[in-house]
């Protein structure tokens, strides 16, 4: 594994990481560590672009709807990812 990369296993309570590129997930912090699972805590923008539908809301540049959230996710641990460290918390 290279410099800076963690499988999941070697995650812990507070990392913030970066997924590996082709998963699509961008970063995202470590919520909770169990025996079995790594569970992830990431908001999220995705932009809906209608602009090829040719309404009139096209004509107004108003094309775009925002969608703005967060989601909660587990891993198992035994996954094969990689995730890049972007920041190590020490919890007391």
């Amino acid at each position: 594994m290279s410099e800076g990369m963690y499988s999941s296993r070697e995650l812990r309570l507070g990392d913030y990481v970066e997924a590996s590129s082709r998963s699509g997930f961008g970063s995202q912090l470590v919520i909770a560590v169990t025996e079995n699972f790594v569970r992830f805590f990431r908001p999220y923008v995705h932009n809906a672009d209608f602009s090829m539908i040719g309404t009139i809301e096209k004509e107004k540049g108003e094309s775009v709807i925002p969608f703005i959230g967060i989601e909660e996710y587990n891993i198992y641990k035994d996954d094969h990812k990689c995730y890049k460290m972007i920041k190590r918390s020490v919890l007391k």
